[in-house]
């Protein structure tokens, strides 16, 4: 067995691991949540939900906390770039 061999299982679970952990995303905390919630306008609102998928946090994640569909959630995000 070569040295590359020998860390190849534990490489493996290594990228599974952290590949989770991107997929997952991290929850909004309850004063990001405020902010969305109290947005004046879509391009505010826009403008923190990117700054926060730029942080980690899911678009999914997004939807499900504010109650907004998903696809809106996207489309918002899309009209702001």
């Amino acid at each position: 067995m070569t040295d590359e061999g020998q860390r190849r299982a534990q490489l493996r679970a290594t990228r599974a691991r952290t590949g989770t952990r991107a997929r997952r995303g991290r929850p909004l905390t309850p004063d990001e949540v405020a902010e969305l919630a109290t947005a004046a306008d879509i391009g505010t609102w826009a403008h923190t939900a990117q700054r926060l998928v730029d942080d980690g946090v899911r678009q999914a994640e997004i939807s499900r906390v504010t109650g907004i569909p998903a696809p809106t959630v996207s489309q918002r995000l899309r009209l702001r770039r």
